[in-house]
């Protein structure tokens, strides 16, 4: 599958249930998922397929290519505002907690609800140390 980049907005995704249209948005639910792991990304895609909320998946590869779009930089200057990131902790270039933290900085992200996801084995005993 080719995963698609920030410049590229798939289709929204509506789901085919019962229902789904009760108390619809006017508008889908931008959404931005920061991932390096194009497998966790398909994953991502096929979950909101299935979703009851109609929705618009943007993908950045890495946390620099993640604050660039958010802060509608360069390339992306004409980005959607994503109502909800999706962060993966463990990322190449920009580590997620680092663009967490340039995220909870920055007074026009700040308020942006932000959804942890991360594949560490590591547990709790372990990462205290």
């Amino acid at each position: 599958m080719n995963v698609p980049g920030p410049e590229h907005t798939p289709a929204p995704h509506k789901a085919g249930r019962p229902g789904a249209q009760r108390g619809a948005r006017r508008r889908p639910l931008e959404i931005l998922m920061v991932e390096d792991h194009p497998g966790d990304v398909r994953l991502a895609v096929e979950a909101l397929k299935e979703s009851e909320v109609e929705n618009r998946l943007n993908v950045a590869r890495d946390g620099e290519e993640g604050l660039a779009f958010l802060r509608r930089e360069g390339r992306f200057a004409d980005a959607p505002r994503p109502d909800l990131v999706l962060l993966d902790l463990n990322l190449t270039r920009k580590d997620g907690r680092e663009l967490l933290a340039d995220i909870k900085r920055d007074p026009r992200l700040r308020g942006l609800p932000v959804i942890v996801l991360t594949t560490s084995t590591r547990t709790a005993t372990s990462s205290s140390r």
